[in-house]
């Protein structure tokens, strides 16, 4: 996750909700990479769907991703949740 125009760092090693929290206190938008990029760390599909209306931007497709089918996953689930 990415916390987009913050003032302060947030710590690591917080839960995926407290992590969104601190984001949120500052003002700040909720940005969730390559969310299906087993390549990294990665929150579970009942995870996304229940902090779903907290994330401010779901990246669908990334260039650099190792597997297409990532990308495919991503674009998947988006257009399911709307």
């Amino acid at each position: 996750m990415i916390g987009l125009f913050l003032e302060e760092e947030i710590p690591r090693g917080l839960s995926f909700a407290d992590t969104i929290a601190a984001v949120r206190a500052q003002g700040g938008l909720v940005y969730l990479p390559h969310p299906f990029d087993r390549m990294h760390s990665i929150p579970d599909p009942r995870t996304l769907h229940r902090h779903l209306a907290d994330i401010d931007v779901f990246e669908v497709y990334n260039a650099r991703l190792l597997r297409d089918s990532f990308n495919d996953e991503a674009l998947r689930f988006a257009a399911s949740t709307t």
